[in-house]
C-alpha cells in the first residue's frame, strides 16, 4: 500500500511539473510556509482548517 501511494506520488509530481511548470512548486513552498507561521501564531483550529481546505482546492 506504501508503495502504491508512492508511485502516485510520482506521477503526480511528474504531470504537475509537464502541465504547470517550476511555478507550482514556488507556490508550494510558500503555502507550506505561510501555513506553519499560521500554526505557530495562531491556535486556532478553525482557520487552520479553512487555511488546508483553500491549499486543498488550489492544488486540485
Amino acid at each position: 500500500m506504501v508503495e502504491e501511494l508512492h508511485k502516485i506520488e510520482e506521477e503526480y509530481r511528474k504531470y504537475r511539473d509537464i502541465f504547470f511548470g517550476s511555478d507550482v512548486k514556488y507556490y508550494e513552498k510558500l503555502a507550506k510556509l505561510s501555513y506553519r507561521i499560521l500554526k505557530l501564531r495562531y491556535k486556532d483550529d478553525k482557520k487552520i482548517k479553512e487555511f488546508a481546505e483553500i491549499n486543498e482546492e488550489v492544488h486540485l
